[in-house]
């Protein structure tokens, strides 16, 4: 049997048309194989059960205290005044960045998110801030050309294990294909800022910070990662230090605002 063109067409048409159907058959078959047997544990309340495409329960992300707009220009948190800044950036020094983000409020169930990954280990956590941070990335269009993150001290780095800002760093620079660097070092061992005051946290941070990258710095958009916004002290340091060895635009990305 000899084929004229119409037929081949209507032939070709039909065959792609089985395919395609074949394919997306297999596909839904495969995501109920595999939803009914590989299932996971919610790494934040350790109870409800989730599939491999999900990173949280659904439970627990209808309880996350997401921040919502309007935004305040200086911490990225949700800004509670007719201004560009929230009522408490009013009250601190001015900032030493060009734009912040921020996702949680540091509240319910998003506060013990943050404790949990920042003190207790739970690194599995990383995945869904990171999956967050992503998703605010491109949402406010930020562009920028090296990850950086708030450095530890040895000391507490040790202690600790490991480095929230800098595990969130390296997945987010897998997620964007924009490289993490070390630009940042602490000179000395200080003490935790959470109890101290305004002025106590500016005198703590004081000469604490140092570059270690300056070549990477120069003419470079970076986005400076930290775990939680309080007073933007610890950002603030950080960021005019950056801003000192030649740093064109520098954003913050925080997991919260307290």
């Amino acid at each position: 049997m000899i084929l004229n063109k119409s037929s081949f067409n209507f032939f070709s048409r039909k065959f792609t048309a089985v395919f395609f159907y074949c394919r997306n058959l297999t596909a839904k078959f495969l995501n109920i194989i595999f939803s009914h047997f590989f299932t996971y544990t919610c790494p934040l309340c350790k109870q409800n059960t989730i599939h491999s495409t999900e990173l949280l329960c659904e439970e627990c992300i209808s309880e996350l205290d997401f921040i919502a707009a309007p935004y305040c220009k200086s911490c990225g948190g949700s800004n509670d005044t007719i201004f560009e800044f929230c009522s408490q950036c009013l009250k601190e020094e001015k900032q030493t960045w060009d734009k912040a983000f921020s996702i949680f409020n540091m509240k319910n169930l998003s506060r013990d998110l943050i404790i949990k990954y920042k003190y207790y280990g739970d690194i599995a956590l990383v995945k869904p801030l990171t999956k967050y941070c992503f998703q605010k990335i491109r949402e406010s269009g930020i562009e920028f050309d090296i990850i950086t993150y708030v450095p530890l001290h040895w000391i507490k780095y040790v202690k600790r294990g490991y480095n929230q800002s800098l595990l969130v760093s390296n997945f987010l620079s897998k997620e964007t294909s924009i490289p993490c660097k070390k630009l940042l070092k602490r000179t000395k061992f200080t003490k935790s800022q959470t109890k101290l005051s305004n002025v106590q946290r500016r005198k703590n941070l004081k000469t604490v910070f140092k570059t270690v990258n300056i070549p990477a710095i120069k003419n470079q958009r970076i986005l400076l990662v930290d775990d939680v916004y309080t007073t933007g002290s610890t950002l603030r340091a950080c960021a005019k230090t950056l801003r000192k060895s030649g740093a064109k635009e520098i954003s913050i990305l925080t997991l919260a605002r307290r």
